[in-house]
Formats: structure tokens, sequence, C-alpha cells
């Protein structure tokens, strides 16, 4: 008896395993593909709840080793606003005038949305991992005061991301990823 039930637990546990990991290890391919990538390409929708109002942009993101630059591509009146972001802080940048980037809580901004995500992709704690409409989705822990919930496409790519403030458990930010890309270097 006690060998059949211990037999049982193995092919449960295994089981179960077996679940988790398949998540975990596409979340990890593409952790590995971005960690290694020259550049990384990323277009989003990016909702921001600004506490009174909600803000809803389409930013292009460019990241490399160096840090990111994010371009506002809608709405047009300030479509062509760039911001630089990098391990030092963030400017935005338009014709040659430079202004701080605002703070939406847990040190983000709409336009740091994208690069906080990707740095996340490559460096951030992974909770969990699980399936989601035959879909994976990660939670993943960047810092103290934010968490990322990032749901990945059939492909493995990412598809869609909340950032939200830990202590509240506000969402800040919402991703909604329409192209994605990298360039191996």
């Amino acid at each position: 008896m006690r060998r059949g039930s211990l037999a049982a637990l193995m092919m449960t546990l295994a089981l179960l395993s077996g679940c988790g990991s398949g998540g975990e290890a596409e979340f990890e391919a593409l952790r590995a593909g971005v960690s290694a990538a020259a550049e990384v390409r990323l277009t989003a929708e990016v909702t921001a709840d600004c506490g009174e109002s909600v803000e809803t942009y389409t930013l292009s993101c460019v990241s490399d080793a160096d840090g990111s630059e994010v371009e506002v591509l809608a709405p047009e009146l300030v479509a062509g606003v760039r911001a630089r972001i990098s391990s030092a802080g963030g400017a935005l940048v338009y014709e040659g005038l430079e202004l701080s980037a605002g703070d939406l809580g847990a040190g983000l901004s709409p336009v740091s949305a994208l690069p906080a995500l990707l740095d996340a992709v490559r460096t951030a704690h992974l909770d969990a991992a699980w399936s989601e409409g035959g879909c994976t989705a990660v939670k993943l822990t960047p810092s103290d005061e934010l968490e990322i919930v990032l749901r990945l496409d059939e492909n493995g790519l990412p598809a869609r991301a909340e950032l939200t403030e830990r202590d509240s458990g506000r969402v800040l930010v919402t991703c909604l990823v329409t192209e994605f890309s990298m360039t191996q270097g």
C-alpha cells in the first residue's frame, strides 16, 4: 500500500510540475531572447490611470544596452514627443526641449511603462506562471513597489501587460502590445 501511495504521489507531483514548467519555460525562452538581443522594438497602446483621469497613448519603444527611447505615435497632438529612459533617469524631448517625466506611482510614468516592462522581462523575479485561454501568463516582481502580469501570445511574445502598484493593488498602466521584435547582436 505504501509503495502504491508513493507512486501516486510521485505521478501527481510530476504532472503538477509539468503544468507549471510549461509556462515558465515559455517565459524563460522570451527572457533569454530579450536579454541576448542587441535591440528590442515594442509598440503598444498604453493606458495610464492618472488618478482623476485615464490617458491612452500609442507608444513605440526601442531598447538596447544603453537604455530605451520611447516615441509617442498617438494622440496626434503629442505625436513625435520622445523620451530617453536610462538607469540614470528619464526625460521627455520635443524639438530640442527636455521635460522631466511624471510619476503615476511606484516610480512609473506612461512613457517609462514600456522600458519598465522590458527591464522586468530581462531581470524581474518570476513569481508565478499559468495558462490562461490557451496562452501563458506570468507574474513578475521587478521591485518592492511594482508587480507586472504579462500575457504572452500563442508565439510566446508579449501581448498584454498590467503594471500594478503592489501596496494598493491599483493598476497603474495597461499595455496592449501591437508589435514586438528582437534583433540579435
